[in-house]
């Protein structure tokens, strides 16, 4: 980490490390990439399911 920070504080190069690491353990939650036309999709279906069940 020194090589590529060299400029910065010892403080701040951990919460770097620190930050790197919890991206590090979500990259394995990732199962797929949409589009954002899949994305918005997606979230447009699970709200009207949502609205249905509260309808109910």
């Amino acid at each position: 980490m020194e090589l590529i920070l060299p400029s910065v504080s010892t403080a701040a190069r951990s919460i770097i490390c620190l930050r790197l690491a919890w991206a590090g353990q979500a990259i394995g939650l990732i199962h797929d990439i949409p589009s954002v036309a899949e994305l918005f999709a997606r979230m447009i279906g699970e709200a009207e399911q949502i609205r249905r069940r509260w309808a109910n």
